[in-house]
């Protein structure tokens, strides 16, 4: 314990006293104190009832408060409030020193003992341990103080055995909400306190097993191997280890014994056990075969007096030719990070949620996690060993805001080697870990170097990680963040450094994101040393909260009046925060997925299959191939797949004829990859891989205007132009240079008038100030989201109609010029052709196109082109092209912040019908950008919240001749420039087609636009 003058929860160099050394964990029988607890929150530790452990005090009066629980979620702690910062602390940074307004939970229950509990002659140690605390708390048991402990993400042991008795006994903790600690615990997350894992009292002989390490070292082909177990006696009995020995077996999961042994310990009461093997069963991601370690001690008179039993995995992570290898072969990291949060309950994560992530990564090729930036719960890592997920444990560290400063600190020394070491000692016999990492983001200091050398003495069979290291020698990977595409490259290829790179952050999913990863992966598969990396991060951290009317939403950042914040910047996840998948996920499982395909020659039929994978061949899945003919099956079969060893790649004959198929349309081929069988994280039928290819395009003869035996009539009248052409009516107003009317039947489809656009409700890209790109800043500094609209009308010698539109700035020193051409044929089809040229300074708008509104009963979507979901320039790959159908409202996703969503790119047509079939179609000249929803942009970019968003009266509908990809730019490299609108003129066309029920947009399509040139 430090001095009076300085309290431990102030103290960097006190991590912690009465605590128990941390080792393996095991499973034990133990009375579990999770439940009610009584709870009183005071404003600082100094206004803490003085009496706040005593054994007898009458704490009838205080608040109930569930443990494991968050207390700013909960109705006892809610005078407190969650916050969330990502890199400034939520105080004036000065370490070690933290506000005197410091919120500190008292929490007090009790448990019964029995005499069979404390053991025969009350020979048994009885202790407690917290599974994790934050941010630190002091512990007493029966009004006696036993121990204090700080490491937020980490169980506390404390023997208790001297403060218990038979029958009720107290247990009262004191937890603080900020410490000096909190200054390596600044991890971009809520911060949030209290007791969040869970509690429980258990017993162990006087004389016990203290520590189990296994480890196995394979050989020669990395078929034989070597494993040692080694085992450690404690006892608070002078001569207890006299006469014990260790009896080890290692059984298969059969249960069948494959190793048996006995040891004798030595005077420091440790043993080791070694068993050589010529050949045995090793653990993959791909087949996570554990095998089951049972040491027992046994006394000098042959009784068993204490066991520990775990499921261990057999492998061995090497670095060999510059690669990061496991059992001799090299990985692929197809990685996410990974924070514990529930929207509900903030840090406390159940098994099942920690199992439905798993399973969820799983379904979507993710094989690794990195556990940002904090170690997990056990059950998480054994989770990860069970369904076969590697793993980069990290240290509870990360002082990003004030960055290098504690590193380079003495005073903070211990608390950086505990972290790091308390973290190898628990999970030591992890197989799915198979790197350490140092922490994150705390700059570089002796610290660093200090950690380093005690984990390479501790642990060598592990490669040690930390960004931002660089390429200093403490570290065995390079592990660059967000790099750009050139910078990973470069990496790649340094002729000095040949350690493995792999990216501990890169993709940025904030919101509508990910729009490069397809450049990103095949840069990775190029290069030898590339191997992957982690997408930042795994699922948004919001909290659930409930409007009046009860809709549900999700909360960040200032949310709970909470100053400092950083706002909606933890909302960077592949998921929602009750993880429901993003869009992007579908992206992300493609370019992870286990098996390559290449299709060398279409006329041929000739296909590439890879096989991706470390470890097995390809006999697991079930593979077919399709071919559609606009959007419908023309010809099918399947895939004989001889065997095709893990990392190599053979040519298959795939038996399609595409001399039968209809020279006009579109014809892909689709491939897929089934499991026919069920896995633990997948049901039977699941698809592992897919990819698609066009085989044979459109021969398509452009019909020439067809002659009409009608007479359009066309009127003017205040402003407004009118063509009558049978039963089809087009109005413009001359003054916006727009369509306001398309009437068939008496019937307008149109709601809004169709006017040029180049803004998009910003995406947290385009809006995020963390980023390189900033793109929402450059576009507002020159007015882009405020251009001032002109328009004129030309008259055609064709008979068609011109507008020209210039959107500048006041200045005129920005803008866009657009014309528009329309032409009404006899089939009732009104073809538009656009253009577009920059004016002024040279930009990159976040679009090119019109936008406008269908009728709001038009509200069945069916399109042509990749779905179901939304798409992008950089984004669409993942997706197929077919032909899709949804309700126009649905079409956008509901990000948490209300963004740009609902896109789908590359569309051939598309169609808007109501209820009886009767509708409109956009036929597109090329593909081209659409977008269909009830939110206008300015709605969307208004809203702070997805259920601020006010829907609108009609359809809302954007037709681009180009729109701007996503990027990462949020945290790194922002929009690739093959996905940047280029400041260079731009055309297309499309046609606005009256349907009537029974209308098949096929046969328009097959017949495409007229070959007219306005």
């Amino acid at each position: 314990m430090t001095s009076p003058d300085v309290p431990d929860w102030l103290d960097p160099t006190i991590v912690g006293w009465g605590r128990e050394p941390m080792s393996a964990h095991r499973s034990r029988d133990e009375i579990g104190l999770d439940g009610q607890w009584h709870f009183l929150l005071t404003a600082s530790p100094e206004s803490s009832p003085s009496d706040w452990h005593a054994r007898d005090l009458d704490d009838s009066e205080w608040s109930r408060i569930a443990v494991p629980a968050n207390w700013q979620l909960t109705e006892a702690g809610s005078d407190d409030i969650p916050i969330y910062t990502n890199v400034q602390y939520p105080w004036p940074a000065d370490p070690p020193k933290v506000p005197s307004e410091n919120p500190t939970g008292h929490y007090r229950t009790s448990f019964h003992l029995s005499e069979e509990q404390f053991g025969i002659d009350m020979s048994n140690d009885i202790l407690v341990t917290f599974g994790g605390v934050d941010s630190c708390f002091h512990l007493a048991v029966n009004g006696e103080m036993v121990g204090f402990s700080s490491d937020s993400r980490l169980p506390s042991t404390f023997d208790i055995t001297q403060h218990c008795h038979v029958g009720e006994n107290t247990v009262a903790a004191r937890v603080y909400r900020w410490s000096a600690s909190s200054y390596l615990e600044g991890q971009d997350m809520w911060w949030l306190s209290g007791i969040h894992r869970s509690v429980g009292v258990w017993s162990r002989p006087a004389t016990h097993i203290a520590d189990v390490q296994f480890r196995s070292d394979l050989r020669n082909d990395n078929t034989a191997c070597d494993i040692t177990v080694t085992a450690k006696i404690a006892s608070r009995l002078a001569t207890a280890i006299l006469g014990m020995k260790f009896a080890i077996r290692l059984l298969d999961a059969t249960g069948t014994e494959i190793a048996v042994g006995t040891v004798l310990p030595d005077t420091s009461g440790i043993a080791m056990a070694r068993f050589e093997f010529d050949s045995i069963r090793t653990w993959w991601p791909e087949d996570p075969y554990l095998h089951q370690l049972v040491v027992s001690l046994i006394d000098g008179e042959g009784n068993l007096t204490d066991e520990h039993s775990e499921r261990v995995g057999v492998r061995t992570v090497r670095i060999e030719s510059s690669q990061l290898t496991v059992n001799g072969r090299p990985v692929e990291i197809r990685g996410v990070n990974r924070h514990d949060h529930d929207p509900d309950t903030g840090k406390v994560i159940s098994e099942a949620s920690m199992r439905r992530d798993i399973e969820l990564m799983k379904r979507h090729n993710i094989n690794a996690v990195r556990t940002a930036h904090y170690p997990n719960d056990h059950r998480f890592l054994e989770l990860c060993d069970e369904y076969g997920m590697f793993v980069f444990g990290e240290a509870n560290i990360e002082s990003h805001g004030v960055w290098g400063q504690p590193a380079s600190d003495p005073i903070w020394e211990t608390q950086f080697v505990q972290r790091v070491s308390r973290m190898v000692e628990r999970d030591k016999n992890r197989a799915s870990v198979i790197v350490w990492s140092l922490g994150n983001e705390s700059g570089y200091g002796v610290n660093h170097d200090i950690a380093a050398a005690w984990l390479r003495a501790r642990d060598s069979s592990r490669p040690i990680h930390y960004h931002p290291a660089g390429n200093r020698s403490s570290v065995d990977l390079i592990a660059p963040m967000y790099p750009s595409l050139g910078e990973l490259s470069s990496l790649g290829r340094d002729p000095v450094d040949d350690r493995p790179v792999i990216m501990c952050e890169y993709a940025h999913a904030m919101g509508n994101s990910s729009g490069n990863l397809d450049e990103y992966w095949s840069t990775v598969r190029s290069m030898h040393r590339l191997q992957g990396g982690f997408i930042w991060d795994w699922s948004d951290q919001g909290l659930r909260r409930t409007a009046d009317d009860d809709t549900e939403w999700f909360a960040y950042g200032g949310d709970y009046g909470d100053q400092p914040n950083d706002g909606p910047f933890c909302m960077n996840g592949l998921t929602d925060p009750d993880r429901i998948p993003h869009p992007a996920m579908t992206q992300v499982k493609f370019v992870y997925q286990p098996v390559g395909f290449e299709l060398v020659s279409p006329r041929t039929g000739t296909l590439r299959i890879s096989n991706r994978q470390q470890w097995l061949d390809l006999a697991m899945y079930d593979f077919h191939w399709t071919i559609e003919s606009a959007g419908r099956r023309a010809q099918s079969g399947t895939i004989e797949v001889s065997t095709i060893p893990a990392g190599t790649s053979v040519d298959i004959k795939l038996g399609y004829d595409l001399r039968g198929l209809v020279a006009n349309q579109e014809h892909w081929l689709t491939l897929t990859a089934i499991r026919p069988a069920r896995t633990r994280w997948a049901p039977s039928g699941h698809e592992v891989a897919s990819a698609q290819f066009r085989v044979h395009g459109p021969t398509r003869r452009r019909p020439t205007p067809r002659p009409s035996s009608k007479t359009r009539e066309q009127t003017s009248s205040d402003g407004i132009v009118s063509w009558r052409l049978g039963d089809v009516q087009v109005r413009f107003d001359e003054q916006l240079g727009a369509m306001t009317s398309f009437i068939a039947e008496g019937r307008d489809f149109v709601a809004a008038p169709f006017i040029p656009n180049v803004w998009r409700a910003p995406t947290s890209n385009d809006a995020a100030t963390f980023g390189e790109e900033q793109a929402l800043r450059a576009w507002k500094e020159i007015g882009l989201d405020s251009l001032r609209h002109s328009a004129s009308m030309t008259q055609l010698d064709d008979g068609g109609l011109r507008f020209d539109h210039r959107l500048v700035t006041d200045d005129d020193a920005v803008g866009f010029g657009f014309r528009f051409d329309h032409h009404l044929f006899a089939s009732g089809m009104l073809m538009v052709t656009a253009k577009a040229r920059p004016l002024g300074r040279h930009l990159m708008a976040p679009r090119l196109g019109q936008v406008g509104g269908f009728d709001v009963d038009l509200a069945d979507l069916e399109w042509f082109g990749p779905g179901p979901g939304e798409t992008y320039s950089d984004r669409h790959t993942g997706s197929r092209v077919g032909r899709y159908a949804g309700r126009a409202e649905s079409q956008h996703h509901p990000y948490a912040v209300p963004q740009e969503s609902g896109n789908h790119h590359a569309v051939r047509w598309a169609t808007l019908r109501d209820a009886t079939g009767a509708g409109v179609m956009v036929l597109s000249g090329s593909p081209l950008d659409m977008n269909f929803s009830r939110r206008t942009d300015a709605e969307v970019e208004s809203a702070t919240h997805e259920h601020l968003v006010q829907t609108a009266g009609h359809v809302v509908t954007h037709i681009d001749g180009r729109h701007r990809g996503l990027g990462n730019g949020s945290c790194g490299p922002g929009v690739l420039d093959t996905y940047v609108i280029e400041p260079l003129p731009a055309a297309w066309r499309y046609g606005l087609i009256p349907l009537d029920p029974t209308a098949d947009p096929m046969s328009h399509a097959v017949r495409g636009l007229p070959g007219h040139d306005a």
